[in-house]
């Protein structure tokens, strides 16, 4: 029988298996994300349980201390990274929406971490540019992209930038639920990630996997 490596996994009760029995979630965790798909009818932009885990896990596994988010919406993944922080690790957290950011701190404070958090209330490219202006370039061991996808081309670039040799980008919805797979679909967002799918992997300044996890995941490691 031939192996099918996403066999199972759009099946809801693989899913809850996986969410129950493949991680532990940290109870501010759970409660963020309980209260996000209770009160905001936009709460599928929350990134998964299973793929915040798994970027805790890779934060902890490469030892980041000094990490960037580009776009919080409620605060579940910047939580997990910075849970996975060491005691003097920092995340900067680059958010445009005041309420959203606002929303993402309480959780922060009541999980203990709001000292190891950075929260910057401006978009993306705006935000990327200050870090820059300021002397961040180099210095950054992670970066978590997930945030308005037409400018993901910018937000690369400017990650790039500011990642240290050896550091990681870490890029969300790069599949947009398979459109980016459709030739037929000419949308901005499909277009734009496809295209960017492209230069990513033609670049020769990463190293790069794009994986299936949740709706695609692209990591890329500065070399």
């Amino acid at each position: 029988m031939a192996w099918n490596s996403t066999a199972g996994l759009d099946d809801a009760r693989t899913l809850a298996y996986v969410r129950k029995f493949g991680f532990h979630e940290h109870d501010v965790l759970k409660k963020c994300r309980l209260e996000t798909f209770k009160s905001r009818p936009d709460a599928t932009m929350m990134t998964p349980p299973e793929e915040a885990a798994f970027i805790a896990f890779l934060v902890k596994l490469s030892g980041s201390r000094n990490c960037l988010e580009i776009g919080s919406f409620t605060g579940y993944s910047s939580l997990a990274i910075a849970l996975a922080l060491p005691e003097d690790g920092s995340l900067t957290v680059l958010e445009v929406d005041g309420e959203l950011l606002e929303i993402a701190s309480n959780y922060w404070q009541e999980a203990g971490v709001s000292n190891r958090v950075r929260a910057v209330n401006q978009g993306g490219v705006e935000g990327l540019n200050a870090l820059l202006a300021e002397g961040s370039a180099g210095t950054f061991d992670l970066v978590y992209i997930d945030a308005n996808k037409e400018s993901y081309p910018d937000y690369y670039e400017s990650s790039l930038a500011l990642l240290k040799t050896g550091g990681v980008i870490i890029l969300d919805n790069m599949l947009w639920s398979g459109k980016v797979a459709d030739r037929s679909d000419d949308s901005d967002i499909a277009t734009t990630l496809r295209q960017l799918n492209t230069r990513i992997l033609e670049d020769s300044r990463v190293e790069s996997i794009l994986t299936t996890l949740a709706d695609g995941v692209t990591f890329a490691i500065k070399r």
